[in-house]
């Protein structure tokens, strides 16, 4: 593939994920399957349709599908085996959007999938004992998904972090010459920035776990399937960490917090980074748009190590 190919990926996933949330937002406002406000955490006005996951899924299954069709170098199975798990992610999330589980219920069924993934070969080699490395798969795998969940908490702020992660691994994934993971981050991107057009502040829509699961699955199995094979073990490793230092950002934050206040860690709080930010007196839009230039820094600096060291 080429970058004409990869450009025309994240524009039809693009295109198609706008077109696809619509009518999942529409469906979503007829059944009344919507976020009301609660007016403690869902401080939203009116109640907001969250089907904007299915939406995504949806809209980013058919663009691989086609993909497969008119590439030959693309297979599906390699697609599915990293498609795969992360749509029993998102499968987890709408649950528990339907019936909330709980914070350890979660863990177990995440922790299911990915022993799932390892078996099929996407795996942190840390030490290269396997039950070490399954340990350390597991971790990464839960600690993404659950980060990128718990940014899902300002308008436009989850889409945002997922577009510009899926676009940083593709971009170093391309100069590596992986192409499938390069295809598959672009097509990510592509479905996250059309979920974006009706996501950005105000919301029209919401991702819901689902949304969240599932991008945030995807994007910790990506990472770990990145393999800018001629760098050193330190600098391989800190790609992915620099590539996705918004979330795990957050994720440190509010985990730290939250145990120090003698809370479990993945529970609900108005307590993250951009609540902060929020509460500090800046706009909605300004707050996430600060979270997001912190975001670009760390893809700037992930970009040019892969380019310097390649």
């Amino acid at each position: 593939m080429n970058w004409s190919d990869y450009l025309g990926v994240f524009l039809g996933s693009t295109f198609l994920s706008v077109i696809i949330v619509w009518v999942f937002k529409r469906l979503a406002h007829r059944f009344g399957i919507t976020d009301k406000p609660d007016a403690e955490r869902k401080l939203q006005a009116i109640p907001i349709p969250k089907l904007g996951g299915a939406g995504v899924v949806l809209a980013l299954s058919g663009v691989l599908m086609f993909l497969t069709w008119i590439d030959r170098d693309i297979r599906l199975a390699p697609l599915l085996i990293l498609l795969g798990p992360a749509l029993l992610a998102g499968l987890i999330g709408l649950v528990d959007d339907l019936r909330p589980l709980s914070p350890w219920t979660r863990i177990i069924l995440l922790s299911a999938v990915g022993f799932l993934l390892f078996s099929f070969g996407t795996q942190i080699n840390f030490v290269n004992i396997w039950f070490i490395d399954l340990a350390v798969t597991i971790i990464w795998l839960i600690a993404i998904t659950n980060a990128l969940n718990m940014i899902d908490n300002t308008d436009g702020l989850a889409g945002s972090a997922t577009a510009f992660a899926a676009l940083g691994t593709g971009l170093v994934a391309a100069l590596f010459g992986q192409f499938l993971v390069s295809a598959l981050s672009f097509a990510v991107a592509g479905a996250a920035l059309g979920f974006l057009f009706h996501n950005w502040y105000p919301a029209k829509i919401y991702l819901g776990d689902a949304g969240s699961y599932f991008f945030g699955f995807v994007l910790a199995a990506l990472t770990i399937r990145l393999e800018p094979v001629e760098l050193e073990r330190l600098w391989a490793w800190m790609i992915p960490i620099l590539i996705l230092i918004l979330p795990i950002t957050d994720l440190f934050f509010v985990v730290t917090r939250r145990i120090s206040a003698g809370r479990h860690p993945f529970t609900a709080g108005r307590d993250h980074l951009a609540h902060e930010l929020v509460e500090s007196g800046l706009r909605v839009r300004w707050a996430v748009s600060t979270l997001l230039a912190f975001s670009l820094i760390g893809l700037s600096i992930a970009i040019i190590l892969a380019l310097s060291l390649r």
